[in-house]
């Protein structure tokens, strides 16, 4: 089996950039809905018959989806946020620790 050297070095700042475009999709995306459901709504006091019927239930459902959507956005966005914090104060950490090491008579010259 070859030696695994891999390495992964993940960027707390970046996954923070990445959560908050996330967010500004999440508020973009709701904003987006919300007016397709208002125009929707306006039309219902001067559209009848079955075919608005039909597109009245098709926009219940996609409200139904939009909600599912928008909780994932804000779920991920979360989770984002929680990961750059926890890779922040692991890199901190470290380097704490690293500091605190002795160097004194530990390398040979």
């Amino acid at each position: 089996m070859a030696d695994r050297t891999d390495f992964i070095k993940f960027d707390p700042e970046k996954i923070l950039e990445v959560s908050q475009t996330l967010d500004r999709q999440h508020k973009r995306f709701v904003e987006c809905t919300t007016n397709i459901k208002r125009k929707a709504d306006s039309l219902r006091g001067v559209w009848q018959g079955d075919s608005a019927t039909l597109y009245a239930e098709k926009l219940k459902e996609l409200d139904a989806i939009t909600l599912e959507i928008a909780k994932k956005f804000v779920s991920y966005t979360e989770e984002l946020r929680t990961v750059s914090g926890i890779y922040k104060k692991g890199e901190t950490d470290a380097k704490q620790k690293a500091q605190g090491l002795p160097t004194e008579g530990v390398f040979k010259v």
